[in-house]
């Protein structure tokens, strides 16, 4: 961490600063391994204090993370623009597909909102006037900032 010290080298007292706050900090870390690393291998506290602290952040597995960003950023994104997404895979899957063949499809599979010709569910753009290209540009130049 000294080496971060080195950002404000051009200000003495900054860095001065920078690295008696770097150096304390390296000894620290330096300090805490022979009195965690004993106490974690004898009790396995911090095994079972990290585990606490992640389980409402995991289901069964690690594969199934589901991040606390999404969640709180989840409703807002709904409000915003919600794809229907079983319209736009059968659309991959029957590319070719009359109307009639693609209603039937939509039936089937029970899609919601195949009747009309716009890829959305919900949100700011759904009965608008644009064109599905227009709404998802605008999305991603909004994404993009």
């Amino acid at each position: 961490y000294p080496l971060c010290a080195l950002a404000v080298s051009d200000e003495r007292p900054e860095f001065q600063r920078a690295f008696s706050g770097a150096t304390v900090h390296d000894f620290f870390n330096i300090l805490a391994v022979p009195v965690l690393l004993p106490f974690e291998v004898l009790t396995h506290y911090l095994q079972a204090f990290s585990e606490a602290l992640t389980r409402p952040l995991t289901k069964s597995s690690a594969s199934e993370f589901d991040s606390p960003i999404k969640e709180l950023v989840g409703p807002f994104k709904d409000a915003f623009i919600k794809v229907n997404k079983c319209k736009i895979k059968l659309v991959s899957q029957y590319p070719d597909a009359s109307d009639e063949e693609f209603n039937e499809h939509c039936i089937e599979k029970e899609c919601s909102f195949c009747d009309t010709d716009s890829y959305l569910e919900n949100g700011m753009f759904l009965g608008s006037n644009m064109a599905n290209g227009a709404v998802g540009g605008l999305c991603l130049a909004i994404l993009a900032r």
